[in-house]
Formats: C-alpha cells, structure tokens, sequence
C-alpha cells in the first residue's frame, strides 16, 4: 500500500510540474517504484522477467528524455515549460535541433503511456504482476504521461512549430493498429488489457495530434472514461481470478451462470472499452474523433474507427467465453465487499458518463483552457450540441 501511495504522490507531481526536471524527477520516482511493484511477487519467475524488462526499457527511455531536456535548455536557457514557450514561440528558430529535442522528450514520455514503439514492456508487466497492481499501472502512469504531455506540447513544445504532427499522427495510427492487432490471439486476460491500453493510447494521441481545444477536451473526456472502465474491467478480472485461480479467458466458460451480475457489469465494461453507446468509451471516441474530422485528419479517423471495429472481437471473446462456454464449476462466483464497492463505483462513472456527457465536456473545456492558457475558454462544441449528447428517455 504504501509503494502505491508513493508512486500515486510521484505521478501527482507529474501532472501538476511546470519545470522540465520536475518532470523529469518525478517521472523517474513514479517509474522506480513501479519497477518495484511489478516485481512483487519476488519467487515469481514471470514477476521477475516483466520487472527487469520494465527497468531496463525505462532506464534506457529516462536516458533519452533526459538528453532531449538538456537540449531544450541548450536552446532555450531556462527549464520552466511557461519560459521555454515563449522563447520558443518568439525569435527561436525551430532547427533539427529543437526537433531531436522534442522526440527525445516524446520517447521518455511515450515509454510511461505505453505508446509504440516503446510498449514492449507493458504485456509482460501487466502479466506478470499481481493484478491489483496490473489494474494500477494500467490507468494511473497512463493518465499522469498523458497531462505531461498535454502541458508539454501545448505550452512550452507546440508540435505545429516543429511540423511534428504528421509524425505523430503516424505514431498515433501504429500505436492502435499495434495495439488491436495483438490483443487478437491473446488468451490471457491481462495481457489482452495490456494490447488493449496500447490501442487505447492510439486513440487519445489523435487529441493531441489535432491539438486544438476540442481536441485536448477529448484527450481528457477519453482519460477520465478510460481510468473508470479500465479499472471496472481490472474488478471483474479480480473478482474472477480469485475464484477460478487462473487468468485464462479459456476458463471463463460459465461465469454468466456462476454470477449472472458479474457477467453483465463486466459487459458493460467491454462495450464501453469498445467504444458502444451509451457508454463512457462512445463520449471519448467521439469527441476525439470529432476533432479528427473537423481538423482535416479525416484519413486518421477512418484508421482510429476500422480499429475500434477490429477490438470488438477480442472483447466480445471473452463475453462469448462468459455466456456460451460450459462452466468448469457449478459453484456461485462470490464477490467481496470491497470489489463491490469498486465495481459500483466504476460502473456508475462509465454510464454517467456515457448518458449524462454534457457535465463532464463542459468541465473538460475550463480544466484544458486553464492549463494550456489565461483566456476565458472560446465555444468549440456549443452548449446545444454537447446537451444533444446526452440520453434523454
């Protein structure tokens, strides 16, 4: 517990840091005590290897990012992301220096996000780790990386003034394709979650890509979808592993007849992961890929929807398991008290969000605007239109 507080104070700092070695420190304190927590299981031969391959990936990526912040205050003479901004934004030239600087960046950064081609690390750690800590690093690295990089690129490195979105947009596309592609043949469930959140991080770049108002507010519509369905989905994997000691989808024959319950929250979960209405992941996936579309990237879109199509197969696979497969056991499925409370809570955000969206996108525009900027926040989606998104009987 107290390895998990650290590392949830560490990704805290991340987010809220304004100096790129405040970043940078605390990047690098959330990610050694993640290193640590993978590695848990200290007689697990799996635990061990995914540990050492997440050190080894995440020392080598510091290194880049490092380098890339010892450029940007080569270039620029200060740390302080408002600083570098305005140096950037004014009589600076954007050389192949700054561009190396920003990649760099964007490589130490994209090993905390999982984002292709640093994601080797995320299948074997989220496999081998005890899955409440799996459930942990899925959402919480993913979520603080995300913030930085949102204050990064749009403060102090805006990728319009390096002509790095096309790249990016690149990355973006294999990011999900990478991600859907290899979550097909996976039979453990969390290594499924792993290819999953690899795919899901394809989808947010898109908001980052755009890199406009409406964009940014889908980067963190999508994020705050995304910790509370991937987190339900974690629940339900616990609350399953627990009982029929494996996490083998080839196992999960009978669960809808062992806890009908169960089955049908962890349906919601896996519709919402697919992006389904009337669901948290649909509001995220839309206003991303809104933005997408009204920005010119319309070719980026198609790729983003032909995967979401692809990633209803392996998720409707576990469902098929749940429903269609003889139970191994007769037995009822039991749940503690403490995954109820979590799976209430979990699934109560993923429909509120999902039914009620209008809230959460209005919120979403004020806490972009004022991190990216002191001016009161320009309409992108006008009050109608984002009310119009919202389940009315």
């Amino acid at each position: 517990l107290s390895l998990l507080l650290f590392a949830a104070l560490a990704m805290m700092f991340m987010a809220s840091a304004t100096d790129f070695l405040m970043i940078f420190l605390a990047t690098e304190f959330a990610s050694i005590v993640s290193y640590i927590l993978v590695g848990f299981l200290r007689r697990d031969l799996k635990s061990n290897e995914a540990a050492v391959k997440y050190f080894l990936v995440g020392s080598f990526c510091a290194a880049i990012m490092l380098y890339g912040i010892s450029l940007v205050y080569g270039l620029t003479g200060s740390t302080h992301i408002a600083v570098v901004g305005e140096v950037v934004g004014g009589e600076l030239e954007h050389g192949l220096l700054l561009t190396i600087a920003v990649f760099c960046i964007l490589a130490g950064l994209g090993f905390k996000i999982a984002m292709a081609p640093f994601h080797f690390w995320a299948p074997d750690a989220f496999e081998g780790a005890p899955t409440p800590v799996t459930a942990f690093i899925s959402v919480a690295p993913k979520a603080a990386g995300l913030a930085v990089l949102l204050r990064v690129f749009c403060v102090a490195l805006p990728l319009a003034d390096v002509n790095a979105q096309t790249a990016l947009a690149v990355l973006s596309a294999v990011t999900m394709t990478v991600g859907n592609l290899m979550a097909i043949p996976q039979n453990n469930v969390k290594r499924l979650f792993a290819y999953s959140s690899i795919a899901h991080i394809g989808y947010i770049l898109i908001g980052l890509v755009v890199a406009d108002q409406i964009g940014l507010e889908g980067v963190l519509i999508y994020v705050l979808a995304y910790v509370f369905m991937n987190l339900g989905a974690f629940a339900c994997v616990i609350a399953i592993s627990n009982r029929i000691g494996s996490d083998d989808i080839t196992n999960y024959g009978g669960i809808s007849e062992r806890s009908m319950p169960l089955a049908l929250i962890f349906i919601v979960f896996l519709l919402s992961l697919a992006g389904l209405p009337p669901t948290a992941g649909f509001v995220g996936k839309f206003v991303v890929f809104a933005a997408a579309i009204k920005t010119g990237y319309v070719w980026l879109a198609v790729i983003a929807i032909m995967n979401s199509v692809i990633s209803v197969y392996y998720y409707f696979r576990i469902a098929y398991y749940m429903y269609f497969k003889p139970a191994k056991e007769t037995a009822s499925l039991e749940v503690s008290e403490s995954l109820k409370f979590a799976l209430t809570v979990t699934l109560g955000m993923t429909l509120l969000i999902g039914i009620l969206p209008s809230r959460f996108l209005v919120n979403a525009r004020a806490a972009v605007h004022s991190a990216v900027s002191s001016q009161p926040a320009p309409p992108t989606l006008d009050i109608k239109t984002i009310q119009a998104l919202d389940v009315r009987p």
